[in-house]
């Protein structure tokens, strides 16, 4: 079976995602593929769309409105108890929210990896084959990011709280005279944050990449897998660190690709919406609306209404990226890992002549008896 390196994995890779989305063209696989990636992230190509004509736009709105920008806030923000509630309420929902994207995310990884490895998406069968795993892994990756969030705060908290303590007891402030300090804090923190997130990135990476085919495939747990996987890097560390690092560059390219599109994309799709919420805001406003709860919620229930077609379509814009990195790693990984080679890779059938006998399926590796051969027990 072949073993590829990093450089060597990207042609198969391509060619597996060519035949699965363009051998032939389905519209029907392309969106369901989409679905997947919205929530399986393989990389990362947020906009960001804090654009000064925006802000201008918002600017224009008429002071008068009760929906004005103005430097004073809405009558309903001054009441401290509301506002308080609001902010607890979204917050929870906002944990409510990441929890159940990271939940499904899980899940849609393994299907993701079968519809891959198999060239076909079916994501209703998918779902309940691969709820059981996914809940494993949604349970590493929650211990994951609370180890993360620990480390953070040791590595990086408590010694800028000792800088910040120290600051204040030689009677030092954050004033024209502290910019010694804030240097220190800056460099000591940039560093130190940049190798947090490389060593996540790096976990996140055999998890995702190694740890789901081998819990794919053997039905094992989520930790034992990721063991698993730790030692296959071990086992041959220059061709891993060779992975990371091309991996790291296909996704930057990838980012940088898919990001430019989904930006024209984004465009397209948010110029008609802008001039909507404008109109609605400008008319709100001449009505002599102002905000309520039911106009917060309103706009609250519009906005995330506008919000989840325009993650589905970027999503779709990266369908090949979707497809190319889980495709990328299983050509990696193959020949170094036997039961995904032999799914991979499979040998082709066998002469019916090496069968031996009509009512065994499993073939015999062992070469026909020449047709002179004497009966069985004859000597």
């Amino acid at each position: 079976m072949p073993k590829h390196s990093a450089a060597d994995a990207i042609s198969p890779a391509i060619e597996q995602t060519r035949r699965i989305l363009l051998e032939p063209f389905r519209w029907g696989a392309w969106l369901r593929y989409a679905v997947l990636g919205m929530f399986v992230q393989q990389f990362g190509c947020n906009a960001n769309f804090n654009s000064s004509s925006f802000n201008n736009l918002i600017k224009q709105t008429p002071q008068s409105s009760g929906f004005a920008a103005g430097p004073h806030l809405p009558e309903i923000f001054r009441n401290t108890a509301w506002t308080a509630g609001l902010i607890a309420t979204l917050i929870v929902l906002g944990v409510l929210l990441i929890a159940v994207h990271l939940y499904i995310g899980s899940v849609s990884r393994f299907m993701l990896f079968d519809s891959v490895l198999r060239g076909s998406c079916r994501l209703r069968q998918g779902w309940a084959r691969w709820q059981a795993q996914g809940l494993r892994y949604f349970g590493m990756q929650v211990a994951i990011a609370a180890m993360s969030f620990g480390a953070a705060m040791v590595l990086i908290g408590l010694p800028v709280l000792g800088i910040v303590l120290a600051a204040h007891k030689a009677h030092s402030d954050f004033g024209g005279g502290s910019v010694g300090i804030i240097i220190l804090l800056v460099l000591f923190m940039v560093p130190v944050l940049i190798l947090l997130l490389l060593v996540a990135w790096m976990v996140q990476v055999l998890a995702g990449d190694f740890a789901v085919p081998i819990m794919a495939l053997e039905g094992a747990g989520a930790w034992a897998a990721l063991g698993r996987a730790w030692r296959l890097a071990l086992a041959e560390k220059g061709g891993m660190a060779f992975y990371l690092f091309m991996r790291l560059v296909l996704v930057i390219a990838a980012a940088i690709i898919f990001g430019i599109i989904g930006v024209v994309v984004s465009l397209i799709f948010l110029a008609p919406v802008i001039g909507v919420a404008v109109a609605a805001v400008v008319g709100g406003g001449a009505a002599g609306l102002s905000w309520t709860p039911v106009t917060i919620t309103l706009a609250v229930v519009v906005g995330l209404a506008l919000l989840l077609p325009l993650l589905y379509l970027l999503s779709l814009v990266r369908t090949p990226g979707t497809v190319f990195f889980p495709a990328y790693a299983m050509h990696f990984l193959a020949g170094r890992y036997e039961p995904l080679s032999a799914v991979l890779y499979p040998l082709p059938p066998l002469p019916t002549a090496y069968a031996e006998t009509a009512g065994d399926t499993t073939p015999s590796l062992l070469p026909p008896l020449p047709t002179d051969a004497p009966p069985s027990g004859v000597a």
